[in-house]
């Protein structure tokens, strides 16, 4: 899985260095992962200890290949953002879910009009449009080159149909990055009564929800959320 995003990573900055002009690079994703590539770029060019972690090692390693400035970013934690609306380059990855049961309450409660699943998909676009926004395009005096690595094509103008190249990537997607930190999802089991309890509450088995628990395996955006919405009935029913 860490070969995983290391070659992702990868690959976002072999695009990034394809416009030998660009000399900043800004990147938005998941909140791990961007706390990982901060670290992993404030180790650039510094040496590391014998026993240092190797998935920080090998995002070092790729990271230093670019030779201009890094931004990093999270989702929802964009807007009002400027620190990025000098980058020549910018690039989102993975697609940003809300939480589903969050998205489901809002529906019912407020009466909105059609599906909950379209008003969830709306809301991941209307974060990646927020993203892509840092650029600050209307105000730009010189071009940028924008990326979304993921499923769902960001909401704007700018992401017409027409005026977007669409690569499938080669070798299968890259595997989740983790929507929650082993201590979240180790507290999650925790308010559900322990593993066995929860892998009864969850679509996955007790051995899925064991690796999730140690960190063995990225819990996915949906699956965190559908954690998060088992512990939100917990305490429902508990109150």
């Amino acid at each position: 899985r860490a070969e995983s995003v290391v070659t992702l990573v990868r690959r976002v900055l072999e695009w990034a260095q394809a416009d030998r002009e660009a000399r900043s690079l800004a990147i938005i994703t998941y909140r791990p992962l961007a706390k990982e590539l901060e670290d992993a770029s404030l180790a650039v060019g510094r040496a590391l200890a014998p026993d240092a972690d190797s998935f920080q090692v090998a995002l070092a390693s790729v990271l230093a290949t670019w030779k201009g400035e890094l931004h990093f970013g999270h989702y929802g934690a964009m807007r009002g953002l400027d620190s990025m609306k000098e980058a020549d380059c910018l690039v989102t990855i993975g697609d940003p879910w809300q939480n589903l049961g969050v998205v489901r309450h809002d529906v019912a409660f407020l009466n909105l009009p059609g599906k909950w699943e379209t008003r969830l998909e709306a809301i991941c676009r209307a974060e990646l449009e927020q993203a892509h926004g840092r650029i600050r395009a209307v105000h730009r005096t010189r071009p940028a080159r924008v990326l979304h690595v993921g499923k769902v094509l960001p909401g704007g103008s700018g992401w017409a149909q027409d005026k977007v190249k669409i690569v499938k990537l080669t070798g299968g997607r890259p595997r989740n990055v983790a929507a929650m930190t082993r201590d979240e999802v180790r507290a999650a089991v925790d308010r559900l009564g322990g593993l066995r309890a929860t892998a009864t509450k969850m679509p996955c088995g007790l051995a899925t929800i064991v690796r999730y628990a140690n960190g063995e395996r990225a819990i996915s955006a949906a699956m965190a959320a559908r954690l998060r919405e088992r512990v939100a009935e917990q305490s429902a029913s508990a109150a």
